[in-house]
This record gives structure tokens, sequence and C-alpha cells, in this order.
């Protein structure tokens, strides 16, 4: 089904027919302006190209200016200005064409019939080749681009990217010509091709509420302010109550935040990264404070204390940009009468400086009081405000105006924020009346400030300007103390749109304006060829990003410009601790990583989420998203005088769910010895398997492209045998076994995984391996099962050791699919050693939806087909796996024998050559510090292009 879209059109042909339950309509008009002209369910809406010359015949208009709706009723459309529908709710069925090719910007554009399922490749020609830039495809939900090489390209689309719909244009307004393409999607089939506007920024209102909703009942009193944190809008009335959050997809009040010890009487403020500020109101000689959090639930700490003996009231208005766990800006506006002043406060690598600096402006004349006054709001280093009367919005670093629009003097221009966003700036302006009772509306403006030489003209009729409608209001009656209003700019919670939120106390409206960019892409993209995932390991890339959103950032870019689709990023490390939000189990404080010459602990300061830090960064830039999760593990003793930490040392009482080792001594819990660092739980226990998928279900809740389990496996060969196991192991098997006997008919302490052969191994050890594969293959079975009741739209995988003949039995495993039988595999005869007639039934391929298997070759082992070299460790999988799962293989570039020194540029680049042609579904590299540490980059997007090219021919 659709989500919300906007198809911006030029001289293009779609017919939409049987829309069911779609609600409200907004057609987009060429001054990018809102006509709505249904609110009821629709019936038929047809549109038809223009004619050559660009004009309206009377048979087939650009848009049917009547429209049916489901009752029969009819509603006239304007035709002359309109440029776009946007359609903010779900769509049964899209319009299907046949025949062949289309030259985009023609009066008819053709298609192509295809199955769902099936592998396609896009054509493109272009016409005009003077500066190309990029290919953009357009998702429903969202773009991804790729270089145009030529003058013709292809770009494949295998069965896995069936999507929605994909638009293809230039923006440099070339013809872009396809050929041979389909998408569809459930209960949806779209053909097509739409030329996307050179306006790079749509918007459409996704909601508007009553303040009235929200339980204010005396407008005059308060003077509203906004921050964004997480799912939520932070609503602070100004009038000393505690703020309120919100649903920030839907508008509906969820409840108060915690307040503590702060005083809400002033303003609050977000940073980039959802920290909230939350000031009090400060006269001309108390102090200002202000508080400092992450979450509504959690009290805010006091984080700045300010003498204030400027004889000026400051806090209505503060604005913060950037992270306060790194690098921000913090503004409060003070307030008149005759007023010119804002004091600012800097944050470097996370540290407050203290030292405040009270700036004075330059360019206008003083403003005013509370209710006229300015709000200072920076981005890219320019700050920008405007204030009632003078109603001028000024650049002050770039020295720039924007003269007064039509109608001013009614307005106050006082509400402003500024955002980075997929490498631009945006400028948000809200405007709101003095006079509700005259019926005006408040009024938003948002502006691209990229380039400031479009900085130029009047507030409604700037260059810069990309946005410009009223918004509605619930209010025409006097408001006494009317004009106070705000508005922020937050990306969407997935990261793929950008949100402008506004609320006033004249209109009494707070509401949400949602912007889906040009440049801005989706974490569901189209993929060019296989996918290419890197691994980000939490241990050792913990000193750069366990308190650096701009570090995380930074890497994610190179990351995506190296050629990379995807992220997998460790968000539960081998000490069993996490870094998600969930109720079950403790946030990591502490990992140890490698420094210059020996191992210490790097501790987390930083109070951001940090797998929500890679979703909005990784998804704003393209790349999918995905987590990786360390199963059966509950704790840590570090080897190297660290001490220990995790779960099963804080809590005595999980000792039980700890493997029991058989050693040479008896069965040992692994709690008792010092040579098994991390502790692993016993796969076979319940109350383990609940546990673990509890934290599942609350890491699915995330907006992840997919979950990658991580040492989802027993310890090693000789575990679990306590005594769950063996009562697990005796209904299994339909006998009872004597505690004498126990573990010594199922393992021996003494046999090692290279003595299995057919003597002298226990009396059941085929059963023992084939029960130890089922444990884990039942476990899958439900943890696939628990993501997607929580979120479909996960993929659930799993990492494994590409080495099948020894890590299978090693450690309890069988990553094959269940049509495969390795007893019975001639090619492999040593594998009936340990597997029987039923250990086939184990495998769990099939019950996954993508594999990933290290290939830990040598460097120089890149090619083979033996199992220990990268190409042939690919070669077999498909042997074991037999297409019930694509997989992804690669190698590991840091530690595996030859390059654990660098150095190897050459072999990282064949990896991918031997890898990706060898897997089904993609390359995989472990580890992401390698590559930083020997600067593979450059190999690694040398292996990418190669690859890349072929899939072009």
């Amino acid at each position: 089904m659709f989500k919300r879209f906007s198809l911006i059109f030029s001289a293009l042909f779609v017919a939409f027919a049987a829309l069911a339950d779609t609600g409200m309509f907004y057609f987009q008009r060429n001054d990018f302006g809102y006509n709505s002209f249904c609110d009821t369910t629709v019936e038929s809406i047809t549109f038809s190209p223009k004619s050559a010359d660009g004009s309206q015949t009377a048979e087939s208009g650009y848009l049917s200016s009547t429209v049916t709706r489901s009752d029969g009723s009819t509603v006239t459309v304007d035709l002359s200005k309109i440029d776009a529908v946007v359609i903010p709710h779900d769509v049964n069925e899209l319009w299907t064409g046949a025949t062949s090719a289309v030259n985009v910007g023609a009066a008819e554009p053709a298609f192509a019939d295809a199955t769902e399922g099936v592998s396609y490749t896009v054509k493109y020609s272009v016409t005009d080749k003077s500066d190309v830039g990029k290919l953009y495809l357009y998702r429903a939900d969202g773009s991804t681009s790729f270089d145009v090489v030529g003058q013709e390209g292809y770009i494949s689309l295998p069965a896995s990217s069936v999507c929605d719909t994909i638009c293809i244009s230039r923006r440099d307004a070339a013809a872009i010509k396809a050929e041979g393409f389909i998408v569809k999607g459930e209960n949806v089939t779209l053909n097509g091709f739409y030329n996307i506007s050179d306006k790079a920024l749509t918007g459409f209102p996704a909601y508007s509420v009553s303040l009235a909703s929200l339980g204010v009942t005396d407008a005059s009193a308060i003077h509203p302010s906004l921050a964004v944190t997480g799912g939520y809008l932070v609503v602070d009335y100004g009038d000393g109550s505690v703020p309120v959050y919100i649903d920030r997809a839907s508008g509906n009040k969820v409840g108060e935040i915690a307040l503590g010890d702060a005083d809400a009487k002033g303003s609050v403020a977000s940073d980039d990264a959802g920290n909230i500020l939350i000031s009090n109101y400060s006269d001309g000689a108390s102090t200002l404070k202000i508080y400092r959090t992450y979450s509504v639930t959690e009290a805010p700490t006091l984080y700045i204390s300010y003498d204030n003996k400027l004889n000026l009231p400051v806090g209505s208005r503060i604005h913060v940009r950037g992270n306060l766990d790194g690098f921000a800006v913090i503004t409060a506006t003070c307030d008149g009468p005759y007023s010119q002043h804002y004091i600012r406060w800097t944050v470097n690598g996370g540290v407050l400086n203290t030292h405040a600096q009270v700036i004075q402006v330059n360019s206008p004349s003083q403003w005013s009081g509370l209710s006229s006054n300015a709000k200072v709001v920076t981005v890219g280093g320019d700050y920008f405000y405007s204030y009632y009367s003078n109603d001028t919005l000024y650049s002050d670093i770039a020295a720039r105006k924007l003269s007064p629009q039509t109608d001013a003097g009614n307005f106050n221009n006082a509400a402003l924020d500024a955002r980075a966003f997929s490498s631009s700036r945006y400028l948000a302006l809200y405007s709101v009346p003095y006079f509700p009772e005259w019926s005006l509306q408040s009024h938003l403006y948002v502006y691209d400030v990229t380039d400031m030489t479009k900085f130029t003209g009047s507030v409604n009729s700037s260059a810069a300007l990309m946005y410009n409608a009223d918004v509605p209001s619930y209010n025409t009656a006097s408001v006494g103390n009317a004009g106070r209003g705000d508005v922020t700019v937050s990306p969407s919670v997935d990261g793929s749109d950008l949100d402008v939120y506004y609320v006033d106390n004249s209109t009494m409206s707070l509401g949400c304006t949602r912007f889906r960019l040009a440049t801005s892409i989706s974490p569901d993209t189209v993929i060019v060829g296989k996918s290419r995932l890197i691994w980000i390991d939490a241990c050792a890339n913990f000193p750069d990003y366990a308190n650096s959103i701009s570090n995380i950032r930074r890497d994610l870019q190179k990351i995506k410009d190296a050629g990379f689709t995807d992220i997998v990023v460790d968000v539960r490390p081998t000490m069993g601790d996490v870094l998600f939000k969930t109720g079950f189990v403790d946030q990591v404080k502490k990992l140890d990583y490698w420094g210059s010459s020996s191992y210490s602990y790097y501790y987390r300061t930083a109070t951001w989420d940090y797998l929500q830090a890679f979703i909005d960064i990784g998804h704003s830039i393209g790349l999918r998203v995905n987590a990786a999760f360390n199963t059966f593990v509950g704790g840590n003793l570090y080897p190297y005088g660290l001490g220990q930490q995790g779960l099963v040392f804080r809590d005595s009482s999980k000792k039980d769910w700890v493997s029991v080792v058989n050693t040479s001594s008896g069965a040992v819990n692994e709690m008792n010895l010092t040579d098994y660092d991390t502790k692993f739980l016993n796969a076979a226990n319940d109350d383990v398997q609940a546990f673990i998928l509890n934290l599942l279900g609350d890491l699915a809740k995330y907006d992840l492209d997919g979950i990658f389990l991580d040492r989802c496996r027993f310890d090693d060969f000789y575990t679990d045998v306590s005594a769950t196991s063996k009562a697990k192991f005796e209904t299994f098997i339909g006998k009872t076994i004597s505690d004498s006997d126990w573990p010594g008919v199922v393992s021996n302490p003494a046999k090692s995984v290279s003595d299995i052969s057919w003597s002298g191994m226990p009396t059941y050890f085929k059963q023992w391996m084939a029960f130890r594969a089922k444990t884990i293959h039942d476990f899958i079975v439900k943890a696939h099962d628990k993501v997607k009741s929580v979120n479909s739209k996960v993929r659930l995988g799993a990492y494994v050791g590409a080495w099948y003949s020894t890590l299978s039995p090693e450690v309890g495993i069988n990553w094959a699919s269940s049509s495969y039988d390795p007893s019975n595999d001639y090619n492999n005869y040593s594998y009936r050693y340990w597997a029987n007639s039923d250990y086939k039934n184990y495998g769990y391929a099939g019950n996954l939806d993508f594999l990933l298997i290290g290939a830990y070759a040598s460097s120089g082992n890149v090619y083979g087909t033996d199992e220990w070299s990268m190409q042939g460790f690919c070669t077999r999988a498909a042997n074991y796996i037999k297409d019930a799962v694509p997989y992804a293989g690669g190698p590991d570039i840091g530690n595996s024998s030859g390059f654990e020194n660098g150095g190897q540029g050459t072999a990282v680049t064949n990896s991918v050559d031997a890898c990706i042609n060898a897997s089904t579904g993609g390359y995989f590299v472990f580890d992401l510090t390698h590559v930083k540490k020997f600067n593979y980059w450059s190999a690694l997007k040398t292996g990418i292009d190669n690859y890349l090219k072929t899939v072009n021919q």
C-alpha cells in the first residue's frame, strides 16, 4: 500500500481509478500554495496529458476540472494553477499501461508489462548530455540517485527490489528515455516515469489540531514554544504549567513531561540529536536557568546558570543548533522594550563554554517586549532573526535581508527556526496574526538558504522562498497578548522527510507540514546490483561514536561514497548490555577497545539514542541501516585486567542462565571458569530465550531495515551440558539418561572437532549434534515471528562463519537449507561423521530473510575453490543454502592472516570481485575500524565500482 507521496507533473499522463478511503487530497499550485478540493472519499479522478504545445484542450485537459466524489457530488478544480497532486493516505489502485518506451516530458508515456518477483532493468538515454549530474529514482516514500556515466546506461532492479513506484528524472531537465520497466507493490500495480520539477522542495500539510483539544482554555495567557525528541513534540505554554508532549505523527497528546526542578515559564528548544533545553523566564536582574534532558520521562538537570544583570528579560525564546554532545550553539533572545541583544553559548566536544557572549545586532532597530520580540536562530554559521513591527527577515552574518510581506503590520514575524538537511539549509518563518477576529490566518514560509545570494526580495516573494501557505485556524475571537507562536524544523522520525511544526495562541493552531525533498532519500531505497554491507563493531568503534554524532555522520558519508548500500551497526556487544532503548537490560556505559598498545575502557557520557543516530543519518543519505545483535551472551570477564561487566555479573540469580561446560573435571558453569571470557547463555533455556525475544521485540520497534543475529549459537563444542539441556535432550530422543552417564554419552572433553571420526565419539553424539541444531533452528523461528509481529518491514538475518565443515558441529548450528543433507553429501564425505539423516531438518536458512557469511580467509587466499579461500567459501555456500535465502559473503580485513598489518589494498579490491559474484545477495566486509585504520576506502570503492560496471553493461 502506498504511503504519502507527491507527484510533480510536467506534461504527464496519469489516471487514478477506484480510489478507496483516500481522504483529503491537495493540489499544489505553481505558486506553491494549496487548493484543498476533497474531504470525503473520492470515486474517480482523471489526469490527461497537455497537448504538445502545452495548452489545454477540451478533449484531454491537463486535469479534469470536475472531480466526482463517491457520494455522487462533484467539485471543481482551478486547472490553471495546478502543478501537482499530494496524496496523504493509502491508495488501493493506481494506473496501468502497456507497450514499449517513454521519453519523459513527451505527451504520452508508455510502459511494459511484467510480473512481481522478476528482475528488470531500466535503460536510459540522455538527449542532452550537457552538465549531466545525477539520475534520480524516486519512490513513493523517497528517492535515491546514481551517477549518469554516459549518454546511455542501465539500472538493474532485482526481484528483491520490486517496490511501489520509481520516478526517473534529471536535475538539469534533460530528457531521459526508459524502456522495459514496471514495478508492483502489495495490492498495487503502477507503471510509469515522472519528471520531477527542479523545485526541490514539495510540502503538504500532515495534520493540524486545535490547542483546545490539548487542554488550553486561556489563549491570552500562553507564550508557546516547541521542541522535538524522538517520536514526540514537546509543547511548553510558557505560563508555568508543565510542558506536554504529543505524538509528532498525529498531534495527539500523550502526557506531561518529567519537569523535575526545572521552571518552564520561559521556553523549550531541541538540538539536532533530540536533547531538550528548558528555560525559566528571567527578568532583568534574576538568574536565567536552562535545564537539559534527552527524554520526556527523565527529569532535566541544570545545564546553564546565567547571572542576568542586563536589565533585559530573557528566556522567552531560546534556540540550539548542533549537538550538545558534540558541537552546538545556544542562543537566548532578550526581550525589550528597546532591545537589540541576544546571549550566546557554545559547546565544543560536548563541553559547554559557560562564558556567555552578549551580542548586539547591527542591522535593525530595537525590537520590543515579550509578545513582539525576535527569535535569533542559527544554521551553518549564519544567524537569522525577525520581529514586530519591522517584519524584515534578517541574515546577520551574510548581511542580507528580506523586506516585509504584504499586510505585515497585522502579523508578528518573530517565530523562526533553521535546519541543515540533505546537504541543504532551510529556514522556516511562522507569521502569526494579531487579529484573529478579522479571520486572519497564520502563515508558514520556508526558504532554501543554502545559496544566500538568493536571499533577496521580500518575505513572500524571495528567490529563496520554497513554500508559502496559510495554516488552518481554530479561533476567530479576539485574543489579548495575541501574536505569540513558535516553529521548529526537524527531520521526520524515519529521516526521509523534513517536518516543520508550528504553534500559536492567536489561531489556537498546532500542526505539522511535511516536506519531501528531491534530494531526500528513503530508507527503503532501490539498490543497483547486489547489496554491499559493512559491519560496525560496537567495541572497536566506540571511541569514535559513543559521544559524537558528527563522527557518525562523517563516516557514514564515507561509507555511502565508497559504494556501500548497507551498514550493520552492533547494538548489543558481547558483554550483553545494549545501545538501544529497552527496559529489559542496562544501557552500555563503557566498552573495551584496543588503544595504541593496550586495552582500556572508553566511557559513554552522551544520552542521545545511539542506534537512532545511525538510523537518522544513514537513512538521510540513502544507506539501509541494520542492527547487529549478539544473541546468547550475558557478560564479559576481560583477560587483560579490566575486570568484568554485564548482566550475569550484576545479578547472581542469573548464574543458572549461563552455559555449563563439559570439562575434564566434570560439568562446570562458565561463571566458574576464567578461560571463558564471554559468558554465553544457554540457548536451550526457556527463560533465556524469552529474555532475548523481549530484547528483539524492543529492537524491532526502530525504523530499521534489518536485524542480524550474531552469536546465535552455543558457545563451543563442549556446551551446554546443564540439567536443563539434559532434560530437553531426553525428550528429543525419547529416552532417560542416568545422571552417572551424563554428559559422557553426548560429549567427550578429550575430543575436539578435529577428532570426529567413525569411532571414539559418545553413544548419542550424532543425536546430540542434531538436538543442538534443532535448538537454534527453533529459536530462529521464534525470533523471526517476534520481529515480524512488531515490525513486518524489518528483515531478520544472521551472521555465521563460512566454514560449514567445522563450525556446524563446533557451535551447534546448521545455517544451511533444510533441503541440504550433509549426511548424504558425497563431495563432503566427512560430514557424515557428525550429521545423521535427521540433521538436515534443522537447517534454518529458509527461516531468515538474509544471511551474512564471514569468508574469513587470509589475504593470500582471495580466489580459489576450496573452503579456505574467500571465493571458495562463497561458492560452496550456494550448495548448502540452495537459494533458500539471499546471502552475502566477505572478508575480515583486519584480523585474518595477512590483513593484520595493513597494506593489502589489492586483496581488498579483489575480495569484492571474488565474493560479490559468488554470493547471491552481495558483499560483506568486517569491520569499519579496519577500513579506517588502514585507509582501505579507495580499495573498496575501486572494487565496488568495478562490480557496478558489470551491472550496467
